[in-house]
């Protein structure tokens, strides 16, 4: 029964989901990694917390600050000018850190005071303004209110007024998280769109051949360090319906109607697309399991 044409599909289905979705995150990430999409989804969840839209005031100084921003070298005096690659991720601690000396640079004048009977000289001692001074001072009135409820809850207590600041910035990055998660899907699904219309990897037909000739599946093997390229050729060397062969449109597809070919090639398409979305280790942990099913067990590997 576990040996059967259904599980031999099945496996070979599933296998082809993993070689999709290994391909696709592979690019996915190198192109995120090239143009530093997480950097500038980071830049604009700062920005949209502070209510800097200019990028001149606070996140300015955020990342002119070496616990940020460890490349730069502090002095830029626009966003566009900051060197190096902008950090895809900061620690809260340390962000509430550079936030809480960004006001207090920006919103909170120096006060002087003079020292005793100062001698001839001798400078005059300058000391830092109180926080909730400068907070004050800070123009945009959401996050004004913002930080002085913070500051109040925190009863003046610097210490606890950072904490409270990286809490808020962390809750704030879960949703940075949520909106990047949802682009990176999205851009995911495109390239891998692309690269089964590219290399014609149609479930709809890889499903009916193996319905017809099951020992395709037999050869499957599962690796966990398999790379995108290893699962491709894979599929390649057992044999598996993929690429043009046989093209016209007569003679690939065995419907008596073009429209109707190409009809399921386009539903085979997007299947094949829209199970990347699964991520590769979901496919890879449910091709294991059938392939437990089917009465091979794990791989030596997998066992170890």
């Amino acid at each position: 029964m576990f040996n059967s044409t259904i599980v031999d599909v099945v496996a070979g289905v599933l296998f082809a989901f993993l070689a999709v979705s290994l391909a696709a995150s592979s690019i996915n990430e190198a192109i995120a990694s090239l143009m530093n999409s997480r950097g500038a989804a980071l830049l604009a969840g700062i920005r949209r917390l502070l209510n800097d839209p200019d990028e001149d005031g606070l996140v300015l100084q955020i990342y002119n600050h070496a616990l940020t921003h460890p490349q730069g070298n502090g002095a830029a005096e626009t966003m566009s000018a900051v060197q190096g690659p902008l950090p895809a991720y900061m620690e809260p601690a340390k962000f509430a850190a550079a936030l809480v000396e960004g006001v207090l640079r920006l919103h909170g004048p120096e006060l002087v005071v003079a020292v005793v009977a100062p001698l001839e000289g001798v400078a005059a001692a300058v000391v830092p303004p109180p926080i909730r001074d400068a907070i004050a001072a800070i123009p945009d009135p959401q996050l004004r209110r913002t930080l002085d409820s913070l500051y109040a809850r925190a009863d003046g207590e610097i210490t606890r007024f950072e904490a409270a600041v990286a809490d808020w910035f962390d809750g704030s990055m879960d949703r940075v998280s949520g909106i990047y998660k949802r682009y990176s899907q999205l851009w995911a699904f495109l390239i891998a769109l692309a690269i089964v219309v590219l290399l014609n990897i149609d479930t709809i037909h890889i499903a009916k051949v193996l319905w017809q000739q099951p020992s395709l599946a037999k050869g499957i093997t599962v690796a966990p360090a398999g790379t995108a390229a290893d699962a491709l050729s894979q599929l390649t060397q057992l044999g598996f319906p993929l690429g043009w062969t046989g093209w016209p449109i007569g003679q690939y597809f065995s419907e008596d109607l073009s429209l109707l070919g190409w009809m399921n090639a386009i539903v085979g398409w997007l299947i094949t697309a829209l199970a990347t979305l699964f991520g590769a280790p979901f496919w890879f942990d449910l091709l294991q399991r059938v392939t437990r099913v089917k009465g091979t067990g794990p791989t030596p590997g997998v066992k170890t």
